[in-house]
């Protein structure tokens, strides 16, 4: 077995996900690109943009665009006291999405992992650790 066997394609991954919260996301005003956004300024209210597009893994630029689509959609308020920077928090609305997206995605990670037991997720969870803990080491942002 080769090394690179051990992984799904992110590519169909990605497809999975899209789709199924694509679904749920239907008659909300934000897309499945936004969640990850979305989770991390719930998960560390005040974030600042350079924190974000770590916590993200994305670029500037796209989050950048994402932030500004946040806070004209008012579900992201930037209350820094200054223009140059950013302290990310969520409002009312955008709480509301993060409940909303916490749920989609605990349904779409249990229909993905329903064929799993316990000892296999539990396996899963002790390795994505260990591999997310090297990913840290390797990978400065």
């Amino acid at each position: 077995m080769r090394n690179r066997d051990l992984f799904i394609s992110p590519k169909k991954m990605r497809s999975f996900m899209d789709a199924q919260v694509n679904k749920m996301l239907k008659g909300k005003d934000f897309k499945a690109s936004q969640i990850p956004f979305i989770m991390e300024i719930g998960n560390n209210e005040g974030v600042s943009m350079k924190d974000l597009c770590m916590l993200t893994g994305a670029d500037k630029g796209l989050t950048t665009r994402v932030v500004k689509a946040l806070i004209q959609n008012s579900f992201v308020e930037n209350r820094s006291e200054s223009s140059r920077t950013y302290e990310l928090f969520l409002t009312e609305r955008g709480r509301e999405a993060y409940l909303f997206s916490e749920a989609a995605m605990e349904k779409m990670l249990g229909l993905l992992l329903e064929c799993l037991d316990e000892k296999d997720i539990e396996d899963i969870r002790r390795v994505s650790a260990k591999l997310d803990k090297r990913l840290d080491e390797l990978y400065k942002y």
